[in-house]
């Protein structure tokens, strides 16, 4: 195999780790942004207290509606928390995948450089 051939095999292994460069860094957005969201739920009644005073209803069904409320944001939270981690580890993984791909074909590349260099046939 000649130089020519050799670093046409070099330049398409570039290409690929650009493609590959992309890809992460896409990933790495879309990771940055499930951290950066807040899961939190704000209930704005803020609590039965805050209903009796401002909506004057009081009485054990507003205070039980109110924990029941309170109960049913929390649960949310929990599960868009743990949806979101769960997303978010799974990204780490594909990006450490991609990382671990590009650094195979980064070897290829070395390997490649070494075979052009002690090629005498151009």
């Amino acid at each position: 195999m000649g130089k020519a051939a050799i670093q046409a095999q070099i330049d398409a292994k570039r290409g690929e780790i650009t493609d590959l460069n992309s890809q992460i860094s896409r990933l790495e957005g879309c990771k940055k942004a499930l951290t950066d969201f807040s899961t939190d739920i704000e209930y704005v009644l803020t609590s039965n207290d805050n209903i009796e005073t401002t909506y004057y209803l009081a009485g054990t069904p507003y205070l039980n509606e109110t924990n029941n409320e309170e109960t049913i944001l929390k649960t949310a939270k929990q599960k868009l928390s743990a949806k979101s981690d769960d997303v978010v580890a799974k990204l780490t993984q594909k990006i450490s995948e991609l990382e671990t791909e590009k650094s195979g074909i980064s070897l290829s590349i070395s390997w490649l450089e070494i075979q052009k260099s002690l090629t005498t046939e151009e």
